[in-house]
């Protein structure tokens, strides 16, 4: 049962990382007309590509640590707790980033953006559940060594 966790855990993490980048994708699409608008792009910008790295890091499976991909013990536990919450709202937030620069109209994109918004969260809300569960349940040949 503990394996069907950690391959549900890390499907969810790659999923999540990938729902991030295609967003990250649309949001640099947009650029060029943003820039034709004399839009500031800068400080919206300069969070687009700390996020992208941070799903890069969950997309790609050699990027991602161990204690992300694999939580063991109590002190994963806390790295897990804190990096999955924070990436947590910061992929939510991404998509409704990429709406904004896009400029659909009003009631279509407030919609929109939170609908957006609550899948990313719900991801990283399953992935963030999974790793408490992964870090507390005892891996098969701790509980062995135990018993004696």
């Amino acid at each position: 049962m503990r394996d069907l966790a950690q391959k549900t855990y890390l499907l969810l993490l790659r999923l999540s990382g990938s729902y991030t980048l295609a967003f990250s994708c649309l949001y640099v699409a947009a650029l060029p007309r943003a820039f034709d608008r004399d839009a500031s792009v800068l400080i919206p910008s300069i969070l687009v590509l700390g996020i992208t790295s941070a799903a890069l890091t969950l997309a790609v499976p050699k990027w991602t640590p161990s204690s992300l991909s694999h939580p063991k013990t109590g002190i994963h536990l806390l790295q897990n707790a804190f990096g999955l919450a924070i990436a947590t709202i910061a992929f939510a937030l991404m998509p409704m980033t990429a709406l904004i620069i896009w400029e659909i109209s009003e009631p279509l994109s407030k919609n929109l953006s939170v609908l957006l918004g609550l899948i990313a969260f719900a991801l990283m809300g399953l992935c963030w559940w999974l790793a408490l569960a992964l870090a507390i349940w005892p891996r098969p040949e701790d509980t062995s060594g135990a018993m004696a």
